[in-house]
């Protein structure tokens, strides 16, 4: 019958489930089982085949749980893939912070993610996205926008795609075919000239392709990547924005850095180059993918409505703790206790009885007395108070003892057994003798 107790009873072992549940999720390692979209991940979505690349070519490349620039020493590069634009609402004192520390000469890359956010009219040529990560780094009027559809293909290259899909399902790779690619030319000028005879052909998504507006507003650019489609109009890839003594490299779009694009063409040569681990130790954040709670399971406390819980545990622990605890003050008198110790009652037992001439009985109690304790003393069974009983189990140890029981106990049944009342001497010889078998 569900009454009010049972229904707090379930509520209150619900609430302990539920956040049990949690803290064991808390504890598992920060790789999200190798789902997300992070250097963990294994999807085609993931991040995770440059990340081990870089590690099989003895880069230097670590990931960073910490929000940045916590743990970001002189001479790294910090690579943002992808954040989470609802952390980066959250959030956006450590990107303030960040951007100070590329003003002091540090150095990023930030590749953009397709937001959760972002308006559209009728046309899908003017939808865009809101990209306030680049606003807290210090760099407005940049958008990323979704150019559809990007003719960069030609029937050639629809051929090989084709191929290519069919190849990589008899090798059983994982393959993207709802996202067609295509092969095409990019021009790399500035800061990226260097790379001019390393990165010639990049593999990229054809119908969804990401694009940098960069409007008047934006500061001045060092170097762009940009691809040409059909119709000869070139879109900004990647730019370098100098940021006081440091700079931001900021790429438009993160299929480049996914599983399922990464080993084609140029693009693990453009990928290690923009992460800087050729010039620096590279690190990938992982704080604006949520990974930092995972682990440490004391971030709940850091949740407003577990840690109002758990002060209120605390609270109650401690109320609890105060009531059961004794009241201190000063100290309370000693009082002699109203009772007669055990030896004051038998000292005036043994006078009463005495008094009153029962001295039989005094003798009689004695003896049974004596042979009580001299039972227990044998380790003999209950109701064994027998004279023979307890004389035949003392004759195999004590024989002296076992005698003087006899003797003793004799004395005492001949005097029990006199009309004539025990005089003082012989009560007092009786009862020394008996008192010897102890």
């Amino acid at each position: 019958m569900l009454s009010t107790r049972n229904a707090i009873t379930a509520v209150v072992a619900l609430t302990v489930l539920s956040i049990g549940a949690t803290v064991y999720n808390l504890t598992q390692p920060p790789d999200g089982g190798g789902l997300g979209r992070n250097s963990y991940g294994t999807r085609a979505h993931g991040h995770r085949a440059i990340y081990e690349t870089m590690e099989k070519l003895n880069l230097p490349v670590r990931r960073s749980h910490f929000p940045p620039p916590v743990g970001l020493e002189a001479g790294d590069h910090l690579v943002m893939i992808g954040p989470n634009q609802r952390l980066v609402e959250h959030e956006p004192e450590h990107l303030r912070r960040t951007a100070e520390w590329v003003n002091a000469g540090g150095q990023m890359l930030v590749v953009l993610k397709s937001p959760e956010v972002y308006s559209f009219t009728e046309d899908r040529r003017d939808r865009t996205w809101e990209t306030s990560v680049l606003e807290e780094l210090g760099l407005p009027g940049i958008k990323a926008a979704e150019i559809w559809p990007l003719q960069i293909a030609s029937p050639e290259d629809d051929a090989a795609e084709k191929d290519r899909i069919e190849r990589e399902k008899v090798l059983s790779i994982q393959v993207n075919e709802e996202r067609p690619t295509a092969a095409t030319t990019v021009t790399l000028d500035g800061a990226f000239a260097s790379l001019r005879s390393d990165v010639t052909s990049l593999r990229l998504p054809r119908e969804d392709l990401h694009v940098l507006e960069i409007t008047t507003s934006a500061p001045q650019t060092t170097g762009r990547i940009t691809v040409q489609s059909n119709d000869e109009v070139n879109y900004t890839l990647a730019a370098v924005f100098p940021r006081g003594q440091g700079r931001i490299t900021v790429l438009s779009d993160e299929s480049l850095f996914n599983n399922y694009l990464i080993t084609a063409e140029d693009n693990p040569v453009l990928a290690a180059n923009l992460t800087g681990s050729t010039r620096g130790p590279a690190v990938f954040d992982e704080f604006f993918h949520g990974l930092s709670s995972r682990g440490n399971p004391l971030w709940l406390l850091t949740r407003p409505y577990y840690g109002w819980l758990f002060i209120m545990v605390i609270a109650a622990a401690a109320i609890w703790i105060w009531r059961q605890s004794a009241a201190l003050g000063p100290p309370v008198p000693y009082k002699e206790p109203t009772r007669r110790t055990l030896t004051e009652y038998l000292d005036a037992m043994a006078t009463l009885f005495t008094r009153s001439r029962q001295k039989k009985f005094v003798l009689e109690e004695l003896r049974d007395g004596v042979l009580w304790a001299l039972r227990t003393e044998l380790h003999l069974a209950p109701a064994q108070e027998k004279v023979e009983v307890v004389a035949a189990a003392l004759e195999r140890h004590h024989p002296a003892r076992a005698r003087r029981v006899r003797r003793a106990s004799a004395e005492i049944d001949k005097a029990l057994a006199e009309r004539e009342s025990v005089d003082n001497a012989k009560f007092i010889e009786l009862t020394r003798e008996i008192s010897r078998c102890l």
